[in-house]
């Protein structure tokens, strides 16, 4: 791996305006947890995919604003280190709802214990066979589905399609049936790349905001 040298001058210019951006976003976020009687994005009891993936973001932002990290991501050209510079803007006084949320979240994940076990091949599918799962209803929004809307874009139930992210992964969607939508929510029926079967009859949810939708006719795989 090359060495990538980064320009300490230039990044520090760029600080102010960064951290002028986050804090617009968090401005944006917090009304939204002060509302939430769960504790979660969503009116779930154990967070879901929408916590994980906006906890990623603000972790990795603070780690990576901070130094953590810097040494693989220049591959060794500096070392890591640890200045905290998202506090003046991300912080319990300033955005205490939002902070809440942040910290219970890393709480609940610590508390989760590790499941980690090597098996065979048939154990695995064994495993899988006989797994049920919980069922899990759409959620409710303010707002019902805009049947015409979606009906003009081919997401009807029953359609195939595709789910992708709208950033990185683009090029590894997730191809299934449609099973139902909402303004902020899919449900897919997945299937394997090869058209099979999956071994667990599962559904997955995923949120419309970062994700991108299409019919498998005109989605770009």
């Amino acid at each position: 791996m090359s060495k990538y040298q980064l320009n300490a001058a230039k990044l520090a210019k760029k600080t102010p305006q960064n951290l002028s951006s986050l804090d617009l976003h968090l401005s944006i976020l917090e009304p939204q947890f002060a509302e939430t009687k769960e504790g979660w994005i969503f009116a779930t009891d154990r967070p879901s995919l929408a916590d994980i993936s906006l906890w990623y973001q603000l972790r990795w932002g603070i780690d990576i604003a901070a130094g953590k990290g810097i040494y693989n991501l220049t591959g060794g050209g500096t070392t890591d280190q640890m200045k905290d510079v998202t506090g003046s803007v991300f912080n319990e006084k300033r955005y205490p709802h939002l902070w809440r949320w942040f910290h219970a979240f890393e709480k609940h994940i610590q508390a989760l214990p590790t499941m980690l076990k090597d098996c065979s091949e048939d154990e695995a599918t064994r495993f899988l066979n006989e797994y049920k799962g919980d069922k899990m209803e759409i959620l409710q929004t303010p707002a019902t589905p805009h049947w015409n809307l979606d009906g003009q874009n081919g997401l009807v139930t029953g359609a195939k399609v595709s789910v992708a992210p709208d950033d990185t992964g683009r090029n590894n969607p997730t191809l299934g049936t449609l099973v139902a939508i909402s303004p902020e929510e899919i449900i897919l029926k997945p299937r394997e790349l090869d058209g099979s079967t999956p071994l667990v009859d599962a559904r997955i949810h995923f949120p419309r905001l970062g994700f991108v939708v299409k019919p498998v006719e005109v989605a770009k795989l």
